[in-house]
């Protein structure tokens, strides 16, 4: 081949890396209510408590051991981050249909970018070995309850042992609205599978 068909290879490939769509930077444009949300973080006589796990169904498996759960009291500003950030990205198939769930991209699409006293005005709690949370003494009120996906390594898993497959892309964050009245603990079951053995029968 000669020198002039590989310069305009070469040349049309970094035309083509330069048109890639930037990222799209949005804002909510409601205010935030600070004063309302540090309200509902207050002490209660609610609990939350649940389990994050994504199942793999060739064994392996992504919760949220190894990172957090936030309680995000639920006010016009974070109803709008939530539509922003999930509800207006295309919904999974596999994702249960009172679950949010936005994997994590390397390159997005699109960008929300919250004003940070609203995300300073969460509570947040670690996840345990199990993929377990607990929340106590949380005040009467709407929320968002947003957990990572963490991707775990120590899972065995037949796909990605066998074919040196990794499911990093799973990783991510799930969202559910919750609702907290007269002390009832409310117990949120975040857990689904996907298929994704290297054959299906």
């Amino acid at each position: 081949m000669s020198v002039l068909p590989i310069a305009a290879v070469i040349l049309g490939l970094a035309f083509l890396g330069g048109c890639a769509s930037p990222t799209v930077i949005v804002t909510p444009s409601a205010s935030f209510n600070a004063a309302k949300a540090r309200k509902l973080l207050e002490p209660g006589t609610n609990e939350v408590s649940g389990k994050v796990l994504l199942r793999l169904t060739s064994g392996g498996a992504l919760s949220c051991t190894g990172g957090i759960v936030r309680l995000i009291p639920l006010t016009p500003y974070a109803e709008e981050w939530a539509e922003l950030t999930y509800y207006q990205q295309p919904a999974e198939s596999t994702t249960p249909p009172d679950l949010a769930y936005l994997p994590k991209s390397p390159k997005p699409s699109k960008e929300v970018r919250a004003n940070p006293l609203f995300m300073a005005t969460t509570r947040e709690v670690p996840c345990d070995r199990e993929g377990q949370f607990r929340m106590d003494q949380v005040a009467d009120g709407d929320y968002f309850v947003e957990a990572q996906l963490i991707w775990q390594q120590d899972i065995y898993d037949e796909v990605n042992f066998f074919h040196g497959r990794t499911y990093f892309s799973k990783e991510g964050t799930v969202l559910k609205r919750v609702h907290l009245q007269g002390g009832k603990p409310v117990v949120l079951n975040l857990q689904w599978a996907v298929t994704n053995r290297r054959f299906n029968f």
